[in-house]
């Protein structure tokens, strides 16, 4: 995964796309759980998606979960706070893991041990799994619509001083391949117990 300078934005590599997808589809009672109704909540998930989404400045991402977190109950000032890295308007028992988010994204998924730990104090090994799933899910988003940027901003004559087209389109087209590959891990991590 890389950073683009001039451009700023975390952007992917192909090897750094297939490990994260391949990650989240080799947890796929964690992926389940995740998405299934349970200890986050839409409005828990959405803080979530944009506290990591303040830090990788998806544009894309922005947008989406803008809307979605004010669906879900997320107001227009919180929403506009939680973008900017501010967590104090969240719900108390919500802040350890916005701020993880936030420590994720920014250390490009390596966390380190004490806020990690600090997690599972705070939500339980189960909670923080989830809590982490969707950080996960958030970071690909994230970085794919970084990548896209990138790309469209190249064909409209505005290239990213350190990304290329070659590896940008092959991001993009991997897809092709990764889906088939990563559906196949997740039915065996699901078969499995993982």
């Amino acid at each position: 995964m890389a950073a683009m300078k001039g451009f700023g934005k975390r952007t992917y590599t192909v090897a750094g796309l297939w490990r994260e997808v391949m990650a989240v589809a080799g947890r796929g009672r964690v992926l389940l759980a995740a998405i299934r109704p349970g200890p986050v909540s839409d409005e828990f998930r959405e803080r979530i998606m944009l506290a990591v989404t303040g830090v990788n400045r998806c544009r894309y991402c922005s947008y989406l979960h803008s809307r979605m977190a004010l669906r879900a109950g997320v107001s227009e000032a919180e929403v506009r706070e939680i973008a900017q890295g501010e967590f104090g308007g969240a719900p108390e028992g919500e802040r350890t893991a916005l701020l993880y988010a936030e420590h994720w994204a920014d250390t490009g998924g390596n966390p380190e041990r004490e806020p990690t730990e600090r997690l599972r104090e705070t939500y339980g090994e189960r909670g923080a799994e989830i809590i982490t799933m969707h950080i996960r899910l958030i970071m690909i988003g994230n970085r794919l619509g970084n990548t896209w940027e990138s790309l469209t901003m190249r064909l409209r004559g505005r290239p990213a001083a350190q990304g290329f087209f070659l590896q940008e389109t092959a991001v993009l087209s991997s897809w092709l391949l990764l889906l088939p590959a990563a559906l196949a891990r997740l039915l065996v991590s699901l078969a499995t117990g993982l």
